[in-house]
């Protein structure tokens, strides 16, 4: 069930909005802006039916600080108030109202507003949600391409750099060689009897004798040098 801040320094009022409310939603009552806003703080509500004219601080003082503060700014005010002039309304929008209804009102009305505004409170929690959802999502995949690419970019033996990636590596060099015109230097190795390795001692000992040539290579190397498997 929504619950609703009903605010507004006229108990009489109070009660009439209550009456209307009572069986359909829980709600909380301030009399005053201060009261007001010390409830949202505690526990946000899903609307704030809020009264313009009050004493001390306003409904338009107390609007405004409620979207000014990122953790009630999407609590949805609909003003009730006696003042029916076009500046009045006017100022209840740009203080960030959703709605505003004039004194007196019918239930029918009441109801129907609220009703209207909880819908589209809940449609933007929904959209939050889901936008959350594909962003998470998008992350994880972000991530799984990055894994990937990181794959094919490096021998799963080694952890050398691929042959796909070494073959880009030197495709750039050679391109800032001929614009340059520096040079580069480009080494191969083998090791020698790696096949009698292998078929004497087993691809195990093999992987192993790699892994540690591999290490050694990555010792020697300057910061903008590459090995590749």
């Amino acid at each position: 069930m929504a619950r609703i801040l009903i605010v507004d320094d006229s108990p009489v009022e109070i009660k009439i909005i209550r009456h209307f409310l009572e069986g359909q939603y829980q709600y909380q009552e301030a009399l005053d802006g201060e009261a007001a806003l010390a409830l949202v703080k505690e526990a946000p509500p899903d609307l704030i039916l809020l009264d313009i004219l009050m004493p001390g601080m306003d409904g338009l003082e107390v609007c405004r600080r409620l979207k000014a503060d990122a953790g009630t700014a999407a609590v949805p005010v609909v003003f009730i108030t006696a003042v029916a002039a076009a500046q009045s309304i006017a100022d209840g929008f740009e203080a960030g109202g959703q709605d505003y209804i004039t004194k007196p009102f019918c239930a029918s009305e009441l109801n129907t507003r609220i009703k209207a505004q909880l819908a589209l409170r809940q449609s933007q929690l929904q959209l939050q949600e889901y936008a959350e959802e594909l962003e998470e999502k998008n992350g994880q995949l972000q991530a799984l391409l990055q894994k990937v690419e990181q794959q094919n970019r490096t021998d799963f033996l080694t952890g050398l750099a691929s042959r796909r990636y070494m073959t880009e590596c030197l495709k750039k060099e050679a391109a800032r060689c001929r614009d340059t015109g520096s040079r580069t230097a480009v080494v191969l190795a083998d090791v020698d009897d790696f096949k009698h390795v292998n078929d004497t001692y087993g691809h195990d000992c093999g992987d192993v004798v790699l892994k540690t040539l591999a290490a050694n290579l990555r010792s020697l190397l300057r910061a903008d040098d590459i090995v590749a498997r």
